[in-house]
């Protein structure tokens, strides 16, 4: 009988661990989806907006942008135009610009790509250097729908030479 005490003592401390662990990643935000930190479009220089805006024929007051610092001065700014007229088939359009401080260089990526990605998951994210020396613009990751049950995850990364964005690897991955 007492062995058996003993045991369910063990048992009840191992489920109070079990709950006070679950409580304290819920309360310290390991429980919540990632969100990929968008601000409003409108945040782009007022030249830069209006040059966006008259290329891709849409009004940026319901865009947003997504900005990861590369080396230096650059940077890229993806943008969710977040607008029925650029979505189709392969979803909706979503276009990098490279930039220097205020500067607007070039168009560096422009992909249709599907934005209901599962809660927790990423649309976008920035992949950590895998190289000594940084590219201009960080490689970033992408992932889709795939089939039902998989993702198709593509890294995209900045190639110097032809000063696009170019998928550098892929895979499909079980949700």
């Amino acid at each position: 009988m007492k062995n058996n005490n003993n045991f369910l003592r063990l048992a009840n401390l191992f489920r109070m661990g079990i709950a006070i662990a679950v409580l304290a990643s819920l309360l310290s935000g390991c429980g919540k989806s990632p969100v990929v930190p968008w601000e409003s479009a409108t945040n782009l220089p007022k030249p830069i907006q209006e040059q966006i805006e008259s290329q891709y024929k849409v009004d940026l007051t319901s865009g947003n942008i997504w900005q990861v610092k590369g080396v230096e001065n650059n940077r890229l700014v993806v943008v969710d135009f977040n607008s029925d007229d650029l979505c189709g088939a392969w979803g909706c359009l979503y276009s990098g610009l490279w930039m220097q401080e205020d500067s607007l260089v070039g168009v560096a990526l422009e992909h249709y790509l599907d934005p209901h990605v599962p809660p927790e998951r990423l649309l976008f994210s920035v992949l950590p250097p895998e190289t000594t020396t940084p590219p201009t613009l960080p490689c970033i990751r992408t992932v889709q729908p795939d089939f039902q049950g998989f993702l198709k995850r593509f890294d995209l990364c900045f190639n110097e030479n032809i000063k696009k964005y170019e998928v550098w690897r892929s895979a499909t991955e079980a949700l």
